[in-house]
């Protein structure tokens, strides 16, 4: 999966507007990012990388960019 298909998807289950979320996008400034899309999160990388995160990695999260570090090679 490429990083702009993992942002594609996020966009998605928040219902964002697409082209929403980048790398330097700081979170609190992306529609829809609260506690219901940190679990939809989770559950993303769970299944589609089969990749464990903790809840506090993500939350110390500030920006799109970290969101795709926490996947860091998994994306292509």
């Amino acid at each position: 999966m490429t990083k702009d298909e993992f942002y594609r998807h996020l966009e998605q289950s928040v219902d964002a507007p697409a082209g929403t979320l980048t790398d330097g996008l700081p979170l609190k400034e992306f529609p829809g990012w609260d506690s219901m899309a940190v679990v939809e999160f989770i559950a993303f990388v769970d299944e589609q990388f089969s990749l464990p995160l903790e809840y506090e990695a993500i939350v110390a999260a500030k920006t799109g960019g970290d969101l795709a570090g926490l996947v860091g090679s998994h994306l292509t």
